[in-house]
């Protein structure tokens, strides 16, 4: 049996892999078999929005490749002449990987019936996975090997914020923005044998989905002029890793994933009578990583707001903030 690696590195990245590219193919002859296939999927999405004193934008990556081989050989030995085979092998081999991002970037304006206000957003989605097994055997004095590996990553970025905007209102001035972002990278390697009577089954696969947004917006409403951002990420990982053998077989199969994200937003505000400050953040992070076999979800999700209500006549305001974040996980968490 070929020697299999025994190590994986994780880390968090975007990727972008060349959409689509797969092979397929095998041959048999007297006494011997080999087989392989191979698999590739991978894409990049980005959209951008502007308003007056606004912007938002987002990328998502995702990509995965997946490969397995399988070979066998056959003892004969001549007799009178005559070729005489011994056993027999055989193996199906099956591996397969995707890749998908969508990226939504735009913006919003008086969403509230009598209430002046525009938005800009962004939001990302991404899937990435990668798969394989194989199933061989032998009979008699037969020898058969098979090898797979398989690796995904994604991940996404958005940001959205706005600044005073005199176009739409008056003299308040401040600034009001969000970040998220989430990723998850992760592979496995395996490999088994077979050596006279004997059937090995390995299979392996991780799926990974992120998703991440942030939103912003300004309002005015009578006297109160308001800002405030919105922002998630969240990411899911499952895995799993088997292998099922009986006689003289002999197999393994190792890996693992590491997934984080985060989200972040600011909001500050002055009254346009100067005699007014509001100001509000929230930030959330969340860490994970795990074998094959354990599955994952984490998520943050939090928001920043503030409105200032001036006093008509009178060098007064009333101010308000208020910031909120929740951070949840199940599944392997790392902790410092």
């Amino acid at each position: 049996m070929k020697k299999m690696f025994k190590s994986l590195v994780l880390g968090l990245a975007v990727l972008g892999l060349v959409a689509g590219s797969a092979y397929a193919g095998g041959q048999t002859a007297s006494g011997n078999f080999n087989v392989n296939t191979f698999d590739a999927n991978g894409a990049i999405d980005g959209d951008f929005a502007t308003i007056p004193n606004g912007l938002a934008g987002g990328i998502s990556g995702a990509g995965g490749i997946a490969g397995t081989q399988a070979a066998g050989e056959v003892k004969t030995i001549r007799f009178w002449g005559r070729t005489i085979s011994f056993g027999s092998t055989g193996a199906d081999v099956t591996s397969g990987s995707t890749g998908l991002t969508v990226t939504d970037a735009g913006r919003w304006n008086n969403p509230v019936p009598g209430v002046r206000s525009i938005g800009v957003y962004s939001v990302s989605h991404n899937e990435a996975g990668a798969y394989a097994s194989t199933d061989i055997n032998a009979k008699g004095v037969a020898g058969a090997e098979s090898t797979m590996f398989g690796a995904y990553a994604q991940g996404s970025l958005d940001v959205s914020g706005l600044i005073h905007s005199p176009r739409y209102f008056d003299d308040t001035k401040g600034f009001t923005g969000g970040i998220a972002s989430q990723g998850s990278i992760g592979g496995f390697v395996g490999g088994s044998g077979v050596i006279g009577f004997g059937d090995v089954q390995i299979e392996a696969g991780l799926y990974s989905v992120g998703n991440s947004g942030s939103e912003s917006y300004r309002f005015v409403d009578g006297n109160t002029e308001g800002m405030g951002t919105n922002v998630f990420a969240n990411t899911t990982v499952t895995s799993y890793g088997n292998v099922d053998r009986s006689c003289i077989a002999f197999g393994a199969v190792e890996g693992g994933w590491g997934a984080a994200g985060g989200a972040a937003s600011t909001t500050f505000q002055t009254a346009n009578n100067g005699s007014g400050v509001a100001k509000a953040s929230a930030v959330g992070t969340y860490v994970g990583a795990g074998s094959l076999g354990d599955n994952f979800t984490g998520s943050a999700v939090g928001y920043t707001s503030t409105n200032i209500t001036v006093i008509p006549g009178l060098k007064g305001s009333s101010s308000q903030s208020a910031a909120g974040m929740q951070v949840s996980t199940s599944g392997r968490v790392v902790t410092n």
